[in-house]
């Protein structure tokens, strides 16, 4: 049993083209930041904005535990499947797919949810997105993307299960 949650995603690596893919090696939800404190009245820098990682905090969401970003870990056997395939139409690197654009290869907002699940239940899970843009290099959006990441997809799961099998 494994999840692969894929699909299109705009880019923010400038080295990375429209239809390149990117897999997971990590994946991150950036929607949830904490403001430092201030003086009442001196209102607040967005860029003194940190992540927050919900899940740690076992008090109030303001705690220390909560200061500092959760990641989650893409399966490496799932990588390593998706590496053998073979994909003409672009590139395939590994990289962090995330909700925002803080250090992230490719913005989406959907696998940190779902890769949060696949480690509450132990199932090896591995984000795949492909590049429909990017707005770091001009690069314009292309609605064809989409079916060329459903057919790299359907060839990973192949590979993946004939990994399996040779074990």
């Amino acid at each position: 049993m494994a999840i692969i949650n894929q699909g299109t995603s705009g880019g923010h690596d400038k080295n990375l083209n429209v239809a390149d893919i990117v897999l997971g090696k990590r994946t991150v939800n950036i929607g949830n930041l904490k403001a430092p404190k201030t003086p009442e009245g001196k209102g607040s820098n967005l860029l003194t904005w940190i992540p927050m990682d919900i899940m740690a905090s076992s008090g109030s969401a303001g705690g220390d535990d909560a200061n500092k970003i959760r990641y989650y870990e893409g399966s490496s056997a799932l990588i390593s499947s998706a590496h053998k395939v073979k994909y003409n139409k672009g590139k395939v690197v590994e990289g962090t797919i995330g909700s925002a654009n803080f250090g992230t290869s490719t913005e989406e907002m959907e696998s940190a949810s779902a890769a949060q699940i696949s480690e509450a239940y132990k199932i090896p899970f591995l984000a795949i997105r492909i590049l429909s843009n990017n707005a770091t290099n001009g690069g314009h959006y292309n609605p064809n993307t989409a079916k060329y990441c459903q057919s790299y997809v359907k060839d990973v799961v192949i590979q993946y299960i004939s990994d399996l099998n040779l074990k």
